[in-house]
């Protein structure tokens, strides 16, 4: 097999002929200051922005991401009274449930899922 001169290779890549794979989509989630209203989203590229939003616009404050993944899986985010946790399973969202308020309970009491998903990637 012959290799192709990179000036080829550049004009293919400029008229747009050469397939490129789609960008992954990422997980995200914010949180206001006090951690009691969260925003997420996910399989997006700017899943953190995304996330921002949701999180200000049901809370009128200003929300930080404070995770973000690009893994594919199942994510479950557990609440308790001063503190959260995540989880993550690359197959089960009840796994992915049980890490999160094992990592909540970590940090506080009162903990409870509040949302499971499965990220693919693809946005």
């Amino acid at each position: 097999m012959r290799a192709m001169p990179s000036s080829l290779i550049s004009v293919l890549a400029l008229g747009g002929l050469l397939w490129a794979a789609p960008a992954a989509g990422e997980s995200a989630i914010a949180f206001t200051q006090d951690v009691q209203i969260y925003g997420y989203c996910f399989d997006t590229a700017d899943a953190n922005l995304c996330a921002e939003k949701y999180c200000f616009e049901g809370s009128g404050q200003q929300c930080q991401t404070r995770f973000r993944s690009a893994a594919q899986g199942f994510f479950s985010l557990a609440l308790g009274d001063r503190g959260w946790g995540v989880g993550y399973s690359i197959s089960n969202g009840d796994i992915a449930g049980k890490n999160a308020m094992n990592q909540c309970w970590q940090q506080t009491q009162g903990c409870r899922v509040v949302e499971t998903w499965q990220a693919d990637g693809v946005e």
